[in-house]
């Protein structure tokens, strides 16, 4: 009878340990429960896979934008901060945790994030074009035009860059500039920049 009950229990725990999930298992299962926006789902994968391996910066990193896609931007913001903490040369956990900062208005602590991202990743489109929004609200706009004129020199179809020079150009008197801008912005599927040419546009 105990070696009955002794190999059942053996059978039990070795049926356990086979669906026992790695970090990397959970890791990726979390990262296809986020692309079909199921932001809770794989905010609860990233978690675990935190628990079996802590130190694996990019799980922190989707961790984060799960916390976004959830609302949760105080999480995120101490999500990319511990990613960095884990890779201070995660150029891209910079640049978003400097969106987080933009978004609330802290404009001179996102365009650090994004001064660091540019010296770890110098021909960063996207961070050239933040850097420049940051500005374009401290009011720098020729700043901020010469950061959207490097990031359409790295990538010349970034329609958000396109649409954002114009604004930047308008401000600076350039309204041919602007217009021209926003047209090349609308061709390339930018709604908004479509919405400003009919507005301060109408005679160009």
């Amino acid at each position: 009878m105990k070696r009955i009950l002794l190999f059942t229990l053996f059978s039990i725990v070795f049926s356990l340990a086979g669906f026992a999930q790695t970090a990397e298992e959970l890791f990726r299962r979390g990262n296809q429960k986020f692309q079909q926006r199921d932001f809770a789902g794989a905010l609860k994968d990233y978690t675990t896979s935190i628990s079996l391996k802590p130190d694996q910066a990019q799980t922190f990193y989707n961790r984060a934008h799960a916390h976004e896609g959830l609302k949760n931007y105080a999480a995120a913001m101490e999500d990319y901060g511990q990613a960095i903490m884990l890779n201070p040369k995660y150029a891209e956990a910079y640049l978003e945790r400097g969106l987080l900062y933009f978004n609330r208005q802290h404009y001179k602590a996102a365009i650090a994030d994004y001064e660091i991202a540019l010296a770890l990743k110098p021909n960063y489109a996207k961070a050239y074009n933040n850097r420049g929004l940051a500005r374009y609200h401290l009011k720098e706009y020729r700043a901020a035009l010469a950061d959207y004129n490097k990031a359409l020199e790295l990538q010349p179809n970034f329609a958000d860059a396109l649409y954002n020079r114009g604004a930047a150009k308008y401000n600076l008197q350039d309204r041919t500039g602007a217009c021209t801008d926003w047209e090349s912005a609308r061709k390339l599927g930018n709604a908004e920049a479509g919405k400003m040419k009919a507005q301060y546009c109408r005679k160009q």
